[in-house]
C-alpha cells in the first residue's frame, strides 16, 4: 500500500502545480489591467524626504535630461524621481542610458497608466 498511496500523493501534487499554474495564467490575462496600455518609467532616485527628491529632480534637469517629464512621485514617505512616461520599452532604455551617463542609476518600471 506504501506504492499506491506514494504513486496517489505523486498525481495530486502534480495536479496542485497545474492547479496553481493554470489559476497564474488565468490571472494575468484577464481584468482590466490585460487590456490597458502599459507605460514606462525610468526610476533616477528615491528619498525618504520630498526636499531631497525635488533638489535631485533639479539637479537632473540641469544635466540636460528633456526629452521626457522629470517628476517627483511621492507614496507615503518614499519619494522618487521618475522619467517618463514613454510608450516603447526601448525608449526608456534610452533614459536609463542617459541616466547612466551621468552617474545616476536608472530602475526601469511599466505601469498600466
Amino acid at each position: 500500500t506504501h506504492c499506491i498511496s506514494s504513486a496517489a500523493s505523486d498525481v495530486y501534487k502534480r495536479q496542485v502545480i497545474k492547479d496553481a499554474y493554470n489559476a497564474t495564467l488565468k490571472k494575468s490575462n484577464t481584468g482590466p489591467e490585460a487590456s490597458a496600455p502599459t507605460f514606462y518609467y525610468v526610476q533616477i532616485g528615491a528619498f525618504s524626504k520630498e526636499n531631497n527628491a525635488d533638489s535631485f529632480r533639479a539637479e537632473a534637469l540641469l544635466e540636460g535630461y528633456l526629452s521626457a517629464d522629470i517628476f517627483v512621485e511621492s507614496t507615503g514617505d518614499v519619494h522618487r524621481v521618475m522619467i517618463g512616461p514613454f510608450a516603447q520599452k526601448h525608449e526608456a532604455e534610452l533614459a536609463i542610458d542617459w541616466a547612466s551617463g551621468k552617474n545616476f542609476s536608472g530602475l526601469l518600471l511599466a505601469r498600466a497608466d
